[in-house]
């Protein structure tokens, strides 16, 4: 007969183990990524200027006559870490993120229901198409990412990792044919 004393270890050690797999996960939640084109790379800057495309037809309204390089904050629309479009555009006071989108907006529920979820993004303001349906912007490029922008042409469609709160900041550009291709199932043989 097992003795009852001896199954205490082991469950603590399944707890730690299971404690340690959520770790990561948690770590996972801080990040949200999204599709854009690149546009330019600026090195001197250390800067990229990319282009997404506009989910919401009222996304530009609170930027009445912008300006390029004026800091905005962007809205995202997604759901589980992964964004969509942009949902809403204000200008960035420097203020906490929350006081500077726009209110109506930041308590929105997505499509479908269920909370909204921060993906928020700081940026730089250079362009919106004239029929809002794209809005072009200026980010930080993080050091890493200089290799793997520096091999892109214009144009070419790219996967942003980007943090949320409290910094919401650019963490990563990849080529999305690379994120595509790192996500593919091995063939089976």
């Amino acid at each position: 007969m097992p003795n009852p004393g001896s199954a205490i270890p082991w469950c603590c050690a399944l707890l730690a183990c299971a404690l340690g797999a959520a770790a990561p996960a948690a770590a996972a939640e801080e990040i949200y990524r999204w599709q854009g084109e690149l546009l330019a790379l600026d090195e001197a800057a250390g800067t990229v200027t990319l282009t997404a495309p506009v989910a919401a037809p009222n996304a530009l309204e609170a930027l009445a006559d912008p300006r390029a390089g004026e800091p905005i904050v962007i809205t995202w629309s997604g759901v589980e870490g992964q964004a969509g479009g942009i949902r809403a555009v204000a200008r960035d006071d420097g203020a906490e993120l929350a006081d500077a989108v726009d209110a109506r907006t930041a308590g929105s529920e997505p499509a479908g229901g269920g909370e909204a979820e921060e993906f928020l993004l700081r940026a730089a303001f250079v362009a919106a198409d004239a029929d809002g349906a794209g809005l072009t912007f200026e980010v930080a490029l993080p050091k890493k990412s200089l290799g793997a922008v520096r091999a892109l042409t214009r144009g070419a469609p790219v996967s942003v990792t980007t943090a949320r709160r409290p910094h919401a900041a650019v963490r990563a550009v990849r080529s999305q044919s690379d994120v595509e291709a790192a996500l593919r199932l091995p063939a089976h043989v």
